[in-house]
């Protein structure tokens, strides 16, 4: 009886392999260069806010105002990350307007809450937009993860058409089996969604800040220095408040809280009682509590 496509079985499984092999590489290539967006050239400098928002999303862009305003004596922690307010006439900026309405509203609201509720605006999606714009973070990048899975689509579709195939012509078909159920979690990992949001232009930046550069050399995009406690939790989050009592107070924030952009633990916003009052604290409410 002839082959099925006139090719024997092994010879089948040994082209399936170097075909799988050379469509991984272009998949993990193609991935790659996901992050491969340059710098725009002539660039403003970028803002604290900014530097913050490259480095952790809109959560740590919430966190550099919770700074200022702990730093400017509008604002004071206790522990577990909670807020309160001292004075509600120290604000420069909306962030921080925002941060002060959340906290005078709701004495007590831990920093997570003060994240859903002021992270979630309209000004972070347009500074999104800006960095996006600059080439430092990445844009919608599913269609360009599902291109760079294709090759190793495609061979695996073969590989399928091929087992069909091999079941109506009964055929042994144990091999190929097991390497489609290899591929397909191997599909899978081509698929999944991106981890990092910077493009590489973007890291250089975030290292030339960390390093304590004014300009990046490589984008020669001009930075802020990193001084005072805004920017330096701009870098390294609220943990990396000046002040060692207040950087304590915030180490559960810093626990629970991830690197990117998502929201913080559901805990309530004072000490044994929810946000009150029956509403919500999520995003889209006007404040942090009832």
């Amino acid at each position: 009886m002839a082959d099925p496509w006139g090719i024997s079985g092994p010879t089948f499984i040994w082209i399936y392999v170097i075909a799988a092999l050379v469509a991984f590489i272009a998949g993990l290539w193609l991935r790659s260069h996901i992050r491969s967006v340059p710098a725009a050239r002539g660039q403003r400098p970028l803002t604290v806010d900014q530097i913050a928002f490259l480095a952790g999303g809109p959560d740590r862009a919430v966190d550099v105002a919770i700074a200022a305003l702990v730093e400017r004596q509008a604002i004071r922690t206790a522990r577990g990350g909670k807020l309160y307010l001292i004075d509600d006439r120290k604000s420069e900026t909306a962030t921080e307007s925002a941060v002060l309405g959340a906290v005078r509203r709701q004495p007590g609201c831990t920093v997570q809450r003060v994240r859903r509720v002021v992270g979630r605006g309209r000004s972070y999606d347009r500074m999104r937009e800006e960095l996006t714009r600059r080439g430092l973070i990445v844009g919608s990048s599913f269609g360009k993860v599902l291109l760079a899975a294709v090759p190793f689509a495609v061979v695996c579709l073969v590989g399928l058409i091929r087992l069909v195939n091999g079941v109506n012509l009964h055929r042994p078909t144990g091999t190929l089996t097991g390497m489609l159920v290899v591929s397909g979690i191997v599909l899978l990992l081509l698929l999944r969604p991106m981890t990092t949001k910077r493009t590489r232009a973007g890291d250089r930046v975030l290292a030339a800040v960390t390093g304590g550069q004014t300009t990046s050399a490589s984008e020669g995009i001009p930075l802020v220095p990193i001084a005072g406690a805004a920017a330096l939790v701009a870098v390294g989050g609220l943990m990396a408040f000046p002040d060692n009592e207040i950087a304590r107070s915030f180490r559960t924030v810093a626990n629970t809280s991830s690197s990117g952009s998502s929201c913080g633990s559901s805990s309530s916003c004072s000490s044994g009682s929810s946000c009150g009052g029956g509403s919500s604290c999520g995003g889209g409410s006007s404040g942090c509590g009832g």
